[in-house]
């Protein structure tokens, strides 16, 4: 052990502590067992890396933009509750007047009568269902629209950090937190598209609702693109995402 701490300068606990976390070393010595995905503070200022880390989640929602999102589905999520929640009492009273007429109708009439009843109350939930759709689906556009936009500006990120790559933090086993460029995306992105009010569309609940999601449905099954990031040049998007007006084209064609 003399020998290797004079050939490395005491340089391979690093890597060793990365490698067996949580074992004890000779010594007594203790390494912290970091959870996936947590970053590490250097200690030693910034760290010029090929390599950046950006929570993707994080980015949209505390970008101006992925607020704006937020608070108009929570606000359309708001009026649907309370659209359900009125039509839940009235849907109440006609079953407690149903339940009193049993007493005065004929089993058969009884019958027609209740399965009448339960046909509204299934085609009241599947109405209110297709508006919560029409609630996410226009979320989703939202958040593709913001990511969309986003890319040229990550691209130029990029380029003035010296670095080539991006990788989704939630996607790395262990990183240094100087290498975290979350917040310098999420001020750049302010300045540029700030909450992205301008050509959005607005939630309208009586709208025809998208489809009922399949289990298949997800970001995870769009293929990545190569697209022309404007200032930087060609770049590897992931899950198809590519800048407005063009310019994408698939990988391998």
């Amino acid at each position: 052990m003399g020998l290797l701490r004079k050939m490395f300068g005491g340089v391979l606990a690093a890597p060793l502590a990365v490698g067996i976390a949580g074992v004890p070393l000779p010594g007594g010595a203790q390494v912290a067992n970091y959870p996936l995905g947590q970053s590490v503070n250097a200690g030693r200022g910034a760290v010029q890396s090929p390599v950046l880390t950006l929570d993707r989640d994080r980015m949209f929602a505390d970008s101006d933009f992925g607020k704006r999102v937020a608070a108009e589905v929570a606000a359309a999520q708001a009026r649907l509750l309370a659209e359900n929640h009125k039509k839940e009492t009235a849907l109440a009273d006609e079953e407690k007047k149903l339940t009193d007429e049993r007493k005065t109708v004929s089993p058969e009439a009884f019958e027609k009568l209740a399965n009448a009843f339960d046909a509204k109350v299934q085609k009241i939930r599947r109405d209110q269902d297709a508006k919560n759709r029409i609630i996410q689906a226009w979320r989703q556009k939202e958040r593709q629209r913001f990511y969309e936009a986003a890319l040229p500006i990550l691209g130029q990120l990029v380029r003035d950090s010296g670095a080539v790559a991006i990788l989704n933090s939630q996607a790395v086993f262990l990183s240094f937190k100087s290498i975290d460029v979350t917040d310098r995306a999420i001020a750049r992105l302010d300045a540029t598209l700030g909450d992205g009010a301008k050509g959005a569309g607005k939630i309208d609940l009586s709208a025809s609702p998208p489809p009922a999601p399949s289990v298949s449905d997800g970001d995870a099954g769009s293929a990545p693109r190569e697209v022309a990031v404007p200032g930087v040049g060609e770049a590897v998007a992931p899950n198809g995402v590519a800048p407005p007006g063009g310019g994408a084209a698939a990988s391998g064609n």
